[in-house]
């Protein structure tokens, strides 16, 4: 999750080689959002830490491509984290729009954390899919087919709203 689209995890390892001392996760995220966006949130904090506990605790594991983009196969995707704390946190980073909304890294940060849901939901929803079709239920496959095809322009129009994600 932290390589090459999401400025925070480089901004933590990098700024833990400056320090004299190692710093808390806590604090040195709270510190992170007021430099990043101008101000500290207790929400978007709390959100940034459900964020840490399940998209950015993986250890060394090394990643292979998400589910969207991958070509299909009919293996059971591997939750590498708990999605739905992973929404959670998602949620609170949302709930920052009144304070954050004119802030750009906000705005990238949410296109990013959103991104990230949505690919996570399609997941989820490949998986109710290959169980439909190892059940050789066509009625739940077509049912499938437009829930996916609606959540990969969905995540289009997200990225769509974001000058870097264009590009």
């Amino acid at each position: 999750e932290g390589l090459f689209t999401n400025e925070i995890m480089f901004d933590l390892m990098f700024d833990h080689a400056w320090m004299n001392a190692p710093e808390g996760l806590d604090t040195w995220t709270k510190r992170y959002i007021r430099a990043r966006y101008g101000a500290h949130n207790e929400e978007v904090f709390t959100g940034w830490t459900a964020i840490y506990e399940t998209a950015y605790s993986m250890g060394d594991l090394i990643l292979g491509k998400a589910r969207i983009v991958e070509r299909p196969w009919i293996g059971r995707s591997v939750a590498l984290y708990n999605h739905c704390h992973f929404l959670d946190g998602w949620e609170l980073l949302l709930k920052g729009h009144k304070q954050f909304h004119d802030v750009k890294t906000y705005q990238y940060d949410v296109v990013d954390i959103t991104r990230q849901a949505l690919s996570n939901l399609f997941d989820d929803w490949f998986d109710e899919l290959r169980d439909a079709y190892l059940d050789k239920d066509a009625c739940r496959i077509q049912a499938m087919r437009p829930k996916m095809l609606q959540l990969i322009t969905d995540i289009d129009e997200v990225l769509g709203t974001h000058e870097y994600w264009m590009a």
